[in-house]
């Protein structure tokens, strides 16, 4: 088949409208109309939120008792299985070496603390304790309070 000019100017001219007109076309998007619904709806039953009770934290340990005084910190070490066998209470008991400088010809100690309380009362009634096993104990401030 062949086109003569004036064929062949028709089809370049109607050409893109042809294209135009065979696309595809997306369907158009249809929105439902809203539907009031007159039934009353159901409560809902109220959420019970429980609050469980925190406690405060504890104080911040600001005494201990002092239950012996040792010259360096590997007697102070070395000391510690012995005397926890001796009280089996002090076997969970936090423990603390503490270097003191008693001055004078008494120089420098290692105490021996253990325990942690908030007030010299609480480390009193501790060492109340430790003393009714024949165990020296005397309230301490730890250092740094």
């Amino acid at each position: 088949m062949s086109l003569r000019p004036a064929g062949l100017l028709l089809v370049l001219l109607a050409g893109p409208a042809l294209l135009t007109a065979c696309a595809d076309t997306p369907d158009p998007v249809v929105t439902p109309e809203p539907v009031a619904i007159d039934a009353p709806q159901p409560a809902m039953p109220e959420a019970k939120m429980e609050v469980a009770a925190i406690p405060p934290p504890p104080a911040p340990a600001r005494f201990a008792g002092h239950v012996a005084s040792y010259k360096t910190l590997a007697e102070a070490e070395s000391a510690w299985p012995r005397l926890a066998e001796r009280v089996p209470q002090l076997k969970t008991a936090d423990r603390r070496y503490v270097e003191i400088d008693l001055g004078g010809q008494r120089g420098k100690v290692v105490r021996l603390l253990v325990g942690g309380f908030a007030d010299r009362a609480a480390a009193l009634d501790y060492c109340r304790g430790l003393r009714s096993s024949a165990i020296y104990c005397a309230p301490h401030e730890l250092p740094g309070s």
